[in-house]
Order: structure tokens, then sequence, then C-alpha cells
């Protein structure tokens, strides 16, 4: 959990921050099988509303363009505690609408 009871806000914010990830082993394995098999392994974020707005009145660059759907980023950008939790259950809904399904040892691995 985290508590946010800054003064700006007048009030305490609660809010969930765990969020599964793979265990060192399976990334491992993962990784070798990719390789022993010459697989190639995506990654991806989501460009939402949000992350449009830092983009360009923090960084100050130019708008992303509605046709772009992938940004190369380095770090983490939204900085807010319980956007992993967040994340991993919108992102677990969607997995499971198209058929995939987590494994019992590692529900963030599908």
């Amino acid at each position: 959990m985290v508590c946010n009871g800054s003064v700006p806000l007048g009030t305490i914010t609660l809010g969930h921050t765990y969020a599964n990830s793979h265990m060192a082993a399976s990334k491992r394995l993962f990784w070798a099988l990719t390789a022993q098999h010459n697989l190639i392994a995506y990654g991806a974020d989501a460009l939402d509303d949000a992350f449009k707005d830092w983009w360009v009145n923090h960084l100050n660059w130019p708008p992303i363009s509605p046709k772009c759907t992938v940004v190369w980023i380095k770090n983490d950008i939204q900085g807010y505690p319980e956007s992993p939790h967040l994340w991993e259950k919108h992102i677990d809904k969607i997995l499971h609408n198209i058929t995939f399904q987590s494994t019992r040892h590692e529900p963030c691995l599908y």
C-alpha cells in the first residue's frame, strides 16, 4: 500500500502498489529459450493521454503523431506508486480476453 498525504491535496489517498513480476530463473529461461529457438521477443508500453501530456509539457518535445503507437523510452515515466498494480490489472484483463492463460506459479507469465 501507499499513503499520499501531501498538503496540496488536503486529503490522504491510499492505493495498492503490489504488482507481480517474474522470478529471475523464469526470466533467464525465457531468454535462453528465445535464443535457442532463434526467436524474436518484443516489449511494449502503452501511449495514454497522461504520457502524451508529459511528453509535450514536461519534456517540451513535439507532440507524438496519432499514427505512432510505440515510443522508445529508457526509464519509468509515470511516477505514481500504484501504476504497476493498475497496469497489471488492466493488461491481465486484455490478455485473458484474447485467450491467454496465466501460469499458476507465475501469474504474470502467460
